[in-house]
């Protein structure tokens, strides 16, 4: 069938799929079936034949060109990207670095319209690799044999096709930034294509046309999670780096961890994040948290494939392959059976890859080596065999102890990002209240707060505070000079934040807690307390408005003058501080603030939450997560000093409210934290032979160390 050469053939198709009784993949794979067609016949009535696709920027419909006798797809710009001048430049750069890329895996561009609003390219028939690896995970979920081209050497032949037209587009200069399974097309004849270029950007390029949108990483469900986000944050949730979830700039690396990704799903048929909404998948990329490397049926991963994911999907860019070349060359390296640059030999498994190719050479080896066998004393082959014993011994239990202290150290790092979370939701309702009208609603002054009259009519003593506090309402605190008339508008702003200052409080609690009844909801803040014990927005005005409402401020007070708004000017997103005494009276508290802006990007203020030093020490207080022999448990800052430690809970505070932190008593220890070292260590102290474990907790930057005796917690058998 000719169907170039078949106007009614066209036209039926083209009906069938309309009926919805072709679905795009029938679609295309009918229309290129046939033929070449060489005359000079009519063609089909209709130039566009029908749609194969649609995505986040344009319709792709295949199109009759009758002077080439072809059919050809053609990509064009919905109505809404095209009205908008910075997205219609994105399209127009779409098919620009597209047809630039002159690769077998990437699909050709022929040609741009004149309005620059839709490009011709070829046409790929094919089915997505997300489709092409559901059908092999739904195969083995059903214990079905698979077929050859569905298994796993030839899913790695392709994926390393996908590699090496990224290592290409990288040599270019060009960054993908939405590598996933639906943007790469397995086409006919072992084909292999990476499409939807809609994305990319050029190293060291900026995103202008984007930054002004509204980031939209948001929805239900599954599906919504795996669709490309515009805005600030771009790509898929669910495929992105760390530093591309962060907002952050990107560059080949950024792609590189999306191929590991891809790589975790193409060896174990399993997503390497997992499913949930589009702001969950964020958070988790946003972390690095990865699901645990399992083939869906529960075949053996081979320990080099998962040293290369693990290399490929480092949280840290600096500890990632150097380019994708390199991460291709480390599957190739595996397919042939060599050993891998993420995991490289040891003596005997390289012996044995070397008596594996050298067959010959190997039989002469082994005939020497069974005579050379046969001289040595029994006593020699026991203590050989002990000496292998003990090492595996001793390697099982250091693997033990690190993944006991390094889960614990993200347990920490997920629980403080969750209030991470609640601050820059609250900071984002500030923002949003300073930029518009004030609201007609009542506010609270500091004074207001002395006489029940003036006072917020909740105000009064909480069993959980220990003082009488108001859960309705914040106290506005004003600097001295600041005149009230001269600020009445913003401070009916911040007034108006009350709903937000205790929705933070409520959530911190928990998610569930934010929907309870009104009464229940203050009879938890008011007697059962929550692990936020206040929060607060100071403006650069000289205004502070915390939460709950209470007095108590000197009167001298300056919340400009105060280090948690002196460190957070001029920086972006949340930053933790070192622990300090409240001048309130509710003993050691950690501040995490984040600065505020307008829309002209001009700095307004800081938003912060406290949070009591006695629930970090609570979550350190459970010790059922610490391997049998540690002795010690510590957080350590950056600089290397003590924060907390098991041996002497709290640290000291001076008059002044700062905290004194010893330097840890172990220089190596000391210095590996301030290099940012993570793992073990071995070293001596006070003459025994210790290990020391150590894992960041990047949330605070501070360093988990659990020390003790080697011999207890690496016991030989």
């Amino acid at each position: 069938m000719a169907t170039g050469a078949s106007p009614t053939v066209d036209a039926f198709l083209t009906r069938l799929q309309a009926w919805e009784v072709l679905d795009t993949q029938g679609f295309s794979t009918l229309h290129l079936s046939g033929g070449l067609d060489l005359g000079d016949g009519p063609g089909p009535t209709q130039p566009v034949l029908g749609r194969l696709g649609r995505g986040a920027m344009g319709d792709v419909h295949l199109v009759w060109e009758p002077a080439l006798r072809r059919k050809v797809a053609v990509k064009r710009a919905h109505e809404d990207i095209s009205a908008q001048a910075a997205l219609a430049g994105r399209f127009r750069a779409e098919a620009q670095i597209t047809a630039q890329l002159d690769h077998p895996n990437i699909v050709p561009v022929y040609r741009m319209t004149g309005d620059a609003q839709a490009y011709t390219m070829k046409v790929v028939s094919g089915v997505t690799l997300k489709a092409f690896l559901t059908e092999a995970q739904q195969r083995e979920l059903r214990g079905d044999t698979l077929p050859e081209e569905q298994a796993l050497p030839a899913r790695l032949e392709r994926y390393l096709k996908v590699c090496d037209a990224v290592a290409y587009a990288h040599s270019r200069g060009v960054i993908h930034r939405d590598l996933k399974p639906a943007n790469i097309m397995l086409g006919r004849f072992n084909a292999v294509y990476v499409m939807d270029w809609g994305l990319a950007t050029l190293t060291g390029g900026a995103d202008d046309d984007l930054a002004a949108l509204e980031t939209r990483v948001s929805g239900d469900g599954d599906a919504v999670a795996e669709e490309s986000q515009w805005g600030v944050i771009v790509g898929t949730p669910a495929y992105m780096s760390p530093e591309q979830a962060a907002g952050q700039r990107v560059d080949a690396r950024s792609d590189q961890y999306a191929l590991g990704l891809l790589l975790h799903e193409v060896v174990s048929l399993q997503r390497a994040i997992k499913r949930g909404t589009p702001r969950e998948a964020l958070y988790n990329a946003t972390l690095g948290h990865t699901e645990p490397l399992a083939h869906i049926a529960g075949e053996p991963i081979a320990p080099e494939l998962a040293a290369i994911i693990s290399a490929a999907t480092q949280t840290d860019p600096e500890r990632r392959y150097p380019s994708v070349s390199a991460l291709a060359a480390d599957v190739r390296r595996h397919l042939r059976g060599e050993s891998v640059a993420a995991r490289p030999d040891r003596p005997l498994r390289g012996l044995l890859r070397w008596m594996a190719r050298n067959t010959r050479a190997t039989l002469v080896a082994l005939l020497v080596v069974v005579i050379f066998a046969s001289a040595l004393t029994v006593g020699m082959q026991l203590r050989l065999r002990t000496q292998e014993r003990t090492a595996l011994a001793r390697e099982a239990h250091l693997a033990e102890v690190l993944t006991r202290t390094s889960r614990q150290a993200h347990r920490l790092d997920s629980w403080l990002l969750r209030y991470t979370a609640l601050l820059e939701g609250l900071a984002g309702t500030a923002e949003h209240a300073l930029g518009a009208a004030p609201p007609d609603t009542p506010y609270y002054l500091d004074p207001d707060y002395a006489a029940p009259e003036t006072a917020p009519p909740d105000y009064r003593r909480s069993a959980a505070r220990g003082e009488p506090v108001s859960f309705g309402w914040p106290v506005l605190v004003l600097a001295p000079g600041v005149r009230e008339r001269d600020v009445r508008p913003a401070l009916r702003r911040l007034g108006g934040l009350r709903h937000a200052f205790r929705d933070l409080l409520l959530r911190s609690h928990s998610e569930a807690s934010a929907v309870l009844p009104e009464d229940a909801a203050t009879a938890l803040l008011d007697e059962a307390g929550v692990p936020i014990v206040g929060t607060y927005v100071a403006l650069a005005e000289g205004i502070h408005a915390s939460f709950p409402g209470h007095t108590g401020y000197p009167a001298d007070y300056d919340p400009r003058r105060r280090s948690w708004y002196l460190d957070t000017v001029d920086t972006f997103g949340p930053r933790w501080a070192t622990p300090h005494l409240d001048i309130n009276g509710q003993g050691l508290i950690v501040t995490c603030s984040m600065a505020l802006y307008d829309t002209t990007h001009r700095f307004r203020g800081v938003a912060a939450l406290e949070l009591t030093f006695d629930h970090i020490v609570s979550e350190m207080a459970d010790t059922r997560w610490l391997p049998p022999g540690a002795a010690s448990v510590e957080l350590l800052d950056k600089d290397g000093r003590v924060v907390l430690s098991s041996q002497r809970p709290l640290p000291e505070v001076t008059d002044s409210g700062s905290l004194i932190l010893p330097a840890h008593p172990v220089p190596a220890v000391t210095a590996a934290v301030a290099a940012g070292t993570e793992g073990a260590l071995e070293h001596s102290h006070g003459g025994t032979r210790t290990l020391t474990t150590l894992n960041r907790v990047e949330a605070l930057g501070w360093t988990l160390v659990v020390s003790g005796p080697a011999a207890d917690l690496l016991p030989e058998p």
